[in-house]
């Protein structure tokens, strides 16, 4: 099992700091993050707050391209 990158973007208001989207692009697998993400829109988190989630589930250390989706570096707000 190879890694595959994946890139993505999370969007939150600059005010309160609340989850409002997420873009990801790449051969890699996004269903987890894009669940995660999805998980903080619904409950109304803050991107502090996403950043800070203790997952159930850990990435197989073979796939050491693919960050954690919490991790993500790119942060846009709008």
């Amino acid at each position: 099992m190879g890694s595959k990158l994946l890139v993505g973007k999370r969007v939150a208001d600059r005010k309160s700091g609340r989850v409002l989207g997420f873009q990801c692009i790449g051969p890699g697998n996004a269903g987890k993050g894009v669940a995660t993400v999805a998980t903080a829109i619904r409950g109304k988190l803050t991107i502090e707050e996403l950043a800070s989630l203790n997952l159930p589930y850990t990435l197989p250390h073979s796939l050491a391209l693919e960050q954690p989706r919490t991790n993500l570096p790119a942060l846009t707000y709008r």
